[in-house]
């Protein structure tokens, strides 16, 4: 940055140091004049004259049969070759108010073949037309393409949920608190039946958020695919955030796939869980919450002095960094 600064100075002070220099030498500032007042009568007297030069026109396709979309049309601008002055060429390629020529898709005529939705239609058709149009004094010669080609294709429309795609970063002693709520969850898209067939969500912007310490509502733009329309171009993002806690509870373990004839017990006969969880739910989180396990094999009845892995296949939704000890426990095989 202050490199550029630097730059700009420089130059600055180069560009007064000449203007105070031509001041002085009043033979150079004539000479400037007249060369500007010389190329100005040249650009004029240029625009005078009569040309032949290629200007494009604009082209939209109308009356797509219900239930089709327009697939690939590849021309959206005609190519006219014009003759006429200077400064009516110049005016139509400054303006922005060219009206678009309106192709009807019924008067144009099925390519014979298997397939029945691809058409075409000869440019000289609307020779006049367009003719008509041009400015006064612009006369047309010709037409490029000489024959349009468009192909339609089935037209499909299905809803599709939403994902968030971001990145999220709390600040201390918060995390986030629950599920995030995305308004409306699904949104309806339409196009071309192979494009739509192979979407399966839609997703939003890549966005990272830093430093959470509270609940945040923000509007989210949805990533535009190309050739397909949406029913909405933004969602509503929700992220619970919370301060949160860390607990404990001890959870008895439940011996599991033991035959009726025999009785497995572990030693301890409990783990320690412990966990991060938000203030406003501290309170109800209980121990039947959870489920820790060990299973019983035949091979157990042989082993002696083996010990089984415990297993914490349940724990409630919304817990952060679970974690939990012992993970391998004693135990001891019975006879009922």
């Amino acid at each position: 940055m202050q490199f550029v600064k630097l730059s700009y100075r420089k130059t600055a002070l180069v560009i007064q140091r000449w203007w105070i220099k031509l001041k002085k030498d009043r033979n150079v500032f004539v000479f400037l004049i007249f060369l500007l007042l010389s190329t100005v009568f040249w650009f004029l007297n240029a625009l005078q004259k009569d040309y032949t030069t290629t200007i494009e026109y604009p082209v939209v396709f109308t009356h797509i049969p219900k239930g089709y979309i327009l697939k690939d049309s590849k021309v959206k601008n005609l190519k006219l070759k014009i003759n006429s002055g200077g400064f009516n060429i110049l005016r139509y390629n400054l303006s922005n108010n060219t009206i678009p020529l309106s192709i009807n898709i019924s008067d144009m005529k099925q390519v014979k073949g298997k397939n029945k939705t691809s058409y075409y239609l000869l440019s000289s058709k609307y020779f006049r037309s367009i003719n008509g149009q041009l400015s006064n004094g612009m006369r047309l010669l010709e037409i490029s393409p000489d024959t349009l080609f468009v192909r339609l294709s089935p037209k499909l429309e299905k809803k599709v949920p939403v994902k968030a795609e971001i990145k999220t970063f709390f600040k201390k002693q918060f995390l986030q608190a629950g599920d995030l709520i995305i308004k409306p969850d699904s949104v309806s898209i339409s196009g071309d039946a192979a494009i739509i067939d192979s979407i399966k969500e839609v997703k939003t912007k890549y966005t990272v958020f830093k430093d959470l310490n509270d609940t945040l509502v923000i509007k989210l733009p949805l990533e535009q695919i190309k050739g397909v329309k949406m029913s909405d171009s933004h969602v509503s993002l929700i992220i619970p955030v919370e301060p949160f806690t860390e607990s404990t509870v001890s959870v008895p373990i439940v011996a599991m796939n033991v035959p009726d004839t025999l009785l497995l017990k572990a030693f301890p006969p409990e783990i320690t869980v412990s966990f991060r969880v938000s203030l406003s739910r501290f309170g109800s989180i209980k121990s039947n919450d959870f489920l820790a396990t060990i299973y019983f094999t035949k091979e157990l009845i042989d082993e002696k002095n083996q010990r089984l892995k415990v297993k914490l296949e349940k724990y409630p939704e919304g817990l952060y960094f679970v974690h939990y000890s012992p993970l391998f426990v004693e135990y001891v095989l019975e006879r009922k």
